[in-house]
C-alpha cells in the first residue's frame, strides 16, 4: 500500500499575467458582454487562472477569470467544454456558473488568454463549507450526469508537461533557462527511481481506469473548502474549468467521506482508485512545474512557491511505500 503524508500547499497566482493588461480585459468585457468596467482590481488567488473583481459605475461587480490557452488547443477545447458543462448546470444551486455573452458563447479570446465572466457572489462569512456540506454537494453533483453527462469533457487521465519531466529525467544535461531550471533538474535526477515507479504504476492504474468509463460521473475535481464559498443560497463550489468526467474517487480522494458517499448513492469506490487520484495530484503538479521551470521564467512569489511545492512532492514520493 502507498502512502501519503499531507497534501501539497498549492501556489497562488500571486503575480499578474504578462501580456494581459487591465485595459485589455476591460475591452474584451465590454465587447463580449457588453458590460462597461469602471474599475478592475487584480486579485492573487488560486492556481492556474488568473482573476479580477470589475465593478461597473453603478457599483456592480463581477468576477473575470483570464486562463491561457494560446499555447494548446487542447486546454482550449477542454475548457470551452467545461464552462459548456457548468452552464448547463447552472440552476444547481450548487455551481456557480459563467455568464453568457451576447452571442451565447462563455468564452472570449484576447492575445493569449481566454477570458470568462461570473457574476460576483457574497459571502454570508469568510467560513468555508465544511466536510459534510462539501459531500452533500458531491452527491448531487454526480447526481446530474445522466442529464448532461455528453456535455462534460472526459478526464483523459493523461499527465500534462509529462514530457518536459521525462526529458529531464533521461538527459543529465536537459534543463531550462531559468533561476529554478537547473536545480529542479537536479532535484528530480536525485529522485528519478521513485518518479519513475510512480509513473509506471499509475499507467497501469489508467488503463484498468479506462477500461469502465460507463460507470463515469461528473466531477468538479479538487472540491476543497478554499474552492467554496457560503452564500444566500448555501455552499456553492467554485472554478469550474476542472469539471470532467471522470470516476467518483477524483472528487472523494480529498474528502474523508467515501463510506458516507458509498452508503448514500450505492457506488463502491475503491481504495487503489482514491490513490491513483492521490497520487496524480503529486505527478500532475510536478510536470507543471517541470514544464514552468523548463522554459525561460524569472523569480517572482508564484516560481518560489512552485519551487518549494516541487521539493515537498519529491519528498512525499521518496516517502511512499510500494
Amino acid at each position: 500500500m502507498r502512502k501519503w503524508s499531507s497534501l501539497p500547499t498549492m501556489a497562488t497566482m500571486r503575480t499578474r499575467p504578462e501580456h494581459l493588461t487591465d485595459e485589455a480585459i476591460a475591452t474584451v468585457v465590454k465587447a463580449h458582454w457588453s458590460i462597461a468596467a469602471n474599475t478592475l482590481e487584480y486579485l492573487p488567488i488560486g492556481f492556474g487562472s488568473h482573476h479580477w473583481v470589475l465593478i461597473e459605475r453603478t457599483g456592480h461587480r463581477w468576477f473575470v477569470t483570464g486562463d491561457a490557452v494560446a499555447d494548446s488547443s487542447q486546454r482550449l477545447s477542454g475548457l470551452t467544454a467545461a464552462l459548456n458543462t457548468t452552464y448547463a448546470l447552472r440552476h444547481n444551486c450548487v455551481v456557480v456558473a459563467p455568464q453568457a455573452g451576447i452571442d451565447g458563447t462563455l468564452l472570449s479570446i484576447t492575445g493569449r488568454y481566454a477570458i470568462a465572466l461570473y457574476p460576483y457572489l457574497d459571502r454570508l462569512s469568510d467560513a468555508t463549507a465544511d466536510p459534510q456540506q462539501i459531500i452533500s454537494m458531491i452527491i448531487a453533483l454526480h447526481a446530474t450526469t445522466s442529464d448532461i453527462g455528453d456535455l462534460t469533457p472526459i478526464d483523459d487521465l493523461r499527465i500534462c508537461g509529462r514530457p518536459a519531466l521525462e526529458a529531464m529525467l533521461a538527459d543529465a544535461g536537459t534543463h531550462g533557462d531559468g533561476p529554478y531550471a537547473a536545480a529542479f533538474a537536479d532535484l528530480v535526477r536525485r529522485h528519478r527511481t521513485k518518479i519513475c515507479e510512480s509513473f509506471t504504476w499509475y499507467d497501469a492504474m489508467a488503463a484498468s481506469l479506462g477500461e469502465d468509463q460507463q460507470r463515469w460521473v461528473i466531477t468538479r475535481g479538487e472540491p476543497k473548502a478554499d474552492n467554496t464559498l457560503i452564500t444566500t443560497s448555501g455552499p456553492a463550489l467554485l472554478d469550474w474549468d476542472t469539471v470532467r468526467l471522470a470516476p467518483p474517487a477524483r472528487d472523494l480522494w480529498m474528502t474523508e467521506s467515501v463510506d458516507h458517499y458509498c452508503t448514500v448513492t450505492g457506488r463502491q469506490v475503491p481504495a487503489e482508485q482514491l490513490e491513483f487520484y492521490r497520487l496524480r495530484w503529486d505527478l500532475d503538479d510536478l510536470c507543471s512545474f517541470g514544464s514552468w521551470f523548463a522554459g525561460p521564467h524569472r523569480p517572482t512569489a508564484d516560481t518560489e512557491l512552485g519551487w518549494r511545492c516541487s521539493v515537498e512532492i519529491c519528498w512525499r514520493l521518496a516517502r511512499m511505500t510500494s
